[in-house]
This record gives C-alpha cells, sequence and structure tokens, in this order.
C-alpha cells in the first residue's frame, strides 16, 4: 500500500500560495500519522519537494530550503525513534529539471537554475545523511521536459520515467 500526501504547491517549509496546508513542515507530523493510520506500519518514506521552493516569491528566502530538508530529514528519524519503532528507508528525491523561462508561468520563471542548485543541495544532504538520492536532473535529466507542456509538470509517460528513476535508484 501507498500513501500519497503530496498537495499541489507543497513547499518544503514555506507557506505555498500564502497557505499553510502547503507548508510540508507544518504539515509532516499528520503527514507521518496518516500513513499510520491507512497503512499500520511504514517501511519507506519518499520526500520529493523543491520545485515549488523555487517560485519568484521565494527568492530572497532560498537559503532556508537547505535548513527545510535537513529539518524534514530529523523528524522523520525522530518521528519513530520516539516511538522506539524502527526508522523507515527515507529517499530523498530531486525537484526535476526545470523548462526555460519562456516556457513555464510566471511564478516560477527562473526555476531552473533554482532546482539545479536544490538538487545539488540534496545530493549534498543524503550523502552526509547516508540516505539514497534520486537525482532526477542526471536519470531521466534533461529529457523529461520533453513530456511537459509548461516546464514544470508532467505527462504520463514523464511521471513513468520518474517512477522507473526511483525503482532504479532505491529499489
Amino acid at each position: 500500500p501507498l500513501v500519497n500526501t503530496a498537495l499541489s504547491g507543497n513547499t518544503f517549509g514555506f507557506n505555498g500560495m500564502g497557505e499553510l496546508r502547503r507548508n510540508t513542515l507544518e504539515n509532516y507530523t499528520a503527514y507521518l500519522r496518516k500513513g499510520y493510520a491507512e497503512m499500520g506500519e511504514i517501511d519507506d518514506v519518499l520526500i520529493s519537494l523543491g520545485t515549488n521552493d523555487c517560485k519568484a516569491e521565494y527568492v530572497d528566502r532560498r537559503e532556508e530550503t537547505y535548513e527545510h530538508v535537513v529539518s524534514l530529514i530529523s523528524r522523520t528519524r525522530a518521528f519513530f525513534e520516539v516511538r522506539g519503532q524502527k526508522v523507515p528507508y527515507i529517499v530523498l528525491i530531486t525537484p526535476p529539471p526545470a523548462g526555460p523561462d519562456e516556457l513555464v508561468h510566471e511564478e516560477i520563471r527562473g526555476a531552473a537554475p533554482c532546482v539545479k542548485a536544490l538538487a545539488a543541495q540534496i545530493r549534498a544532504i543524503g550523502k552526509r545523511e547516508g540516505l539514497c538520492v534520486v537525482d532526477l536532473h542526471r536519470q531521466p535529466g534533461e529529457a523529461l521536459l520533453e513530456y511537459s507542456k509548461d516546464g514544470i509538470h508532467f505527462d504520463a509517460e514523464g511521471y513513468g520515467l520518474i517512477a522507473e528513476a526511483i525503482v532504479e535508484a532505491c529499489f
């Protein structure tokens, strides 16, 4: 079974679109509790965020994203450790490549260099923390953008490539 807590517009730790519900850090414990309620136990936690953290509204706060990622990992481990439970397998997934500014919506312009930099930070954090990292900038890489009309979202085939990259890298 899989519990998907994804919410369009979610960020690592900003109130996306001014809404607290889009702030993963603020809602993370509830997400983990939902997993327990629906499955009884959690074997794997996949963290896949970042594109929305690169929106123009956060341009002056992008350095905070690194700490948000580190905090999510710490909170994941703590959630299980305080309950005397085995910490699940944690997978970090970089945000995928973003299209050029002329293709993406105005609110996300400048995302391409931002998600690339964020991917490098996530790789470094994952290595330091001993986690599996799925680097969508390396596999499937820029070819993924062939499956996007807006430079951010993908069609079914594009999301299929992402799923394949996750399985190949970590499972």
